[in-house]
Formats: structure tokens, sequence, C-alpha cells
């Protein structure tokens, strides 16, 4: 058994990419397991690992049930396929550094772990393809962004969404080495013109020792610059700089990210915050621009209402959605549909209960429709265009 750890401590980055949703999306499997978990915290934010440790335990042998009653496999085959999440309960670096949410994938080739950002319903399901609806809002409105903090103790590279951040590197500054203190800087500048008396040409004034503090700025920017450019060059999520304007207008004019945030920053001193607050700032100057182009689908559904583009009939959206003829996808996060969908003619064929006969059709047509370049939101039921309604969606044609 191959175990593949996603993850595995706070060093890496705990976000679920694309590429990676892509990956789970294509394995199929006759038992492929998926766990959601939310992560317990005590009231000062602190992992409560006995509980999480009991609730994963209750979740494997919940699926080892299943795995036995209703797919017919021998209890000393479970145990075997099972194994990985068992290793799993006593590890406690494993436990320590989570966050709000974990998902867990199994299937015959591997095990695979995201810790992530978001706080699930604790939920198991297995088919022949991973449950893969509820982590879609980790890349819609709850989208991430990087929040860079410029200042004179450290600098941080903090990786965020609307729910939560976690930091990248960080870089500590030591009084020697420290380029960002400008007003020491201009002291050390005036002392030095004061000492040099009449021989002024060594220093042409003030105008030449604030020349060389803003070079060394702005080596150390540039430096600063290659560091980002090495973890985050090739994203393409909005950069927020938590500086002093100075600091920020040079780092700006600096910066080789495409994607830095230039229309507002987080202005003052750095050090004299908390992160959180500086988190819940850079959310705030970011949160229209994450939300708008949902609200704009939103409105597009209404002006189209009355046309064949928009559906919210389930026999019409879940062949969109397998054919990749839609554009936008608004699913009912309270909703769930088990049947199949024959494919040959077209056909939805509907259940009562899940079985493993059938599957989820909201998770087919969420993963069809994401992975073919639509929209998928997932909203609570007040929120979609026909509100309480199970399935909206805009057709591509």
């Amino acid at each position: 058994m191959k175990t593949i750890v996603k993850n595995p401590s706070s060093n890496q980055f705990l976000f679920i990419s694309r590429k990676d949703f892509h990956h789970l999306a294509g394995k199929s499997d006759a038992e492929c397991i998926s766990i959601y978990m939310p992560i317990y915290k005590s009231g000062e934010g602190v992992i409560n690992v006995e509980q999480n440790q009991l609730q994963l335990k209750n979740n494997i042998k919940n699926v080892a049930s299943q795995l036995v009653n209703e797919y017919e496999i021998k209890e000393a085959l479970v145990q075997e396929r099972l194994r990985p999440l068992e290793l799993l309960l006593d590890n406690n670096s494993f436990w320590q550094d989570q966050i709000d949410g974990l998902a867990i994938f199994l299937n015959r080739e591997g095990l695979l772990y995201y810790k992530l950002p978001i706080s699930f319903e604790a939920h198991t399901f297995i088919d022949e393809h991973f449950y893969l609806k509820p982590i879609i809002p980790c890349f819609n409105g709850d989208g991430i962004f990087y929040l860079l903090i410029l200042s004179r103790k450290k600098i941080v590279l903090y990786k965020a969404t609307r729910h939560t951040y976690v930091s990248i590197f960080t870089k500590e500054i030591t009084e020697a080495d420290d380029p960002l203190n400008l007003a020491d800087q201009q002291k050390n500048i005036q002392a030095r013109s004061f000492q040099a008396g009449k021989n002024a040409a060594l220093y042409h004034g003030q105008g030449l020792g604030k020349d060389q503090h803003n070079n060394k700025i702005g080596t150390f920017f540039h430096a600063v610059d290659d560091e980002l450019m090495n973890w985050i060059g090739k994203d393409n999520f909005p950069l927020i700089i938590a500086a002093h304007g100075y600091h920020f207008s040079m780092y700006k004019s600096i910066s080789r990210y495409p994607y830095l945030y230039t229309e507002d920053f987080i202005s003052g001193n750095p050090d004299d915050e908390p992160p959180k607050k500086l988190y819940k700032e850079a959310w705030n100057i970011l949160k229209d621009r994450f939300l708008e182009e949902q609200k704009s689908k939103v409105e597009q559904f209404e002006e189209q209402s009355n046309s064949k583009l928009v559906s919210t009939e389930i026999d019409e959206i879940i062949p969109g959605a397998v054919e990749g003829r839609i554009d936008t996808l608004f699913i009912n996060a309270s909703t769930e549909i088990y049947g199949l969908y024959d494919k040959e003619n077209r056909n939805v064929i509907y259940d009562q209960e899940k079985s493993k006969l059938n599957t989820s059709l909201v998770n087919l047509a969420a993963v069809k429709s994401f992975i073919q370049g639509a929209n998928v939101y997932l909203v609570y039921p007040e929120e979609m265009p026909i509100k309480h309604t199970r399935m909206n969606a805009i057709f591509r044609y």
C-alpha cells in the first residue's frame, strides 16, 4: 500500500490546488473512500487532539461496517485496506498542525489527505469516485490570496482565504541588518554630515545619504522579491502588502509578481498589529473582488431566467454537466440527490438513498462542471438564484 501524504508539516502549504482536484477527480476504483471532518478546538483555538482522534476512529468504524455489510468484503481485507487510516490515529504531529477541516481520500492506490481552511460537516462516502463537492468552496468566493508583511522586525508571507491564514516563510531582521529603519538611518546620516563639517562634498548634504539608504532598501526588496517569486511566482492569486507607505511604494516599483494588488494596501507599522488583524484587513480589501463574479453570475441567471440558457431542472442540469455545457452551477449546500446517469440515453435515474449501486448526482454535476471549466458555487439555500431550489445552472449554449 502506497501512502501519499499531502502537507505533512507546517512548512508545506495547507491548500488544495486545481491540479490536485483534477488528479482526485480522475481516480476510479470499486471503493473510493472519502472522509470529511471538522477539526475540534478548545476555546483558546488549541487543537483538541483526543476529540479529533475519536472522530476519525468512529469514521473508520463506519467505513469498515459499510465495506463488510454492503460491499461484502471480508473483515481481514477491510482491516488491511483501512490500515493507512489507522496509522493516522496515533500520529501526534499529524493532529497538532490541523486547521479547520480535514479531507481524507483512500483507495487501493494509497492515501491522500488535505488540511484545509474550511470546516466540513462530518461525512463519509464510498463510491467508484471520490466525493469532492465539499472542497469546491476552496476555489471560488473563499478565494486564495497572499499577504506580505514588510516590517522592521521581520518579513512574513502568508497564504490565506476567507477563513484562515498560514505562514509560508518568515525572515527575521536583526538590529545590525535593518534596511527598513528609515528614521534611524536618517539620524545616522545627519550625524555623519555634522561630523564631516565643511567637507560636505563627501556626503553632498543629506541627499546622498538618503540615496544610499534607498539603495540599501532597494537591494533588500529585490532579495525579498526573489524569495517571493521562488515561492509564488507561478501562482495567480492577489498579493496584499502591509507596510509603511514609503516602503509600499518602493516595493511596488520593484516587485515582479504580476498579481500584486496596487490599488490599496495596509498602511502603518505592521509590528504594532497582530497578524490576525492584518489578515482581516487584507480580506476586507479583497472580499468584494472575490465575490464580484458570483454576484454577476446571479444577475446573469436572473436576466436570462426566461430563456433556455438557464435551468433549475435536474434532468437538464446533469446531462449539461457531463457534456461540458455548463457555464455556472449553483448548488444548494444542503442538497443531496442519489441515483445514476445513463449517458447513452441522456436519462437521469433517481434513488431514495445511497447504495453501492448508485452515486451522488450532485457530486457528479459539481465535479464534471468544475473540471470542464465551469464556475461552481456551493451556497446556502437562500443564496440560490431561485431560492431553496436544489441546483441552478447557466448553460454555455
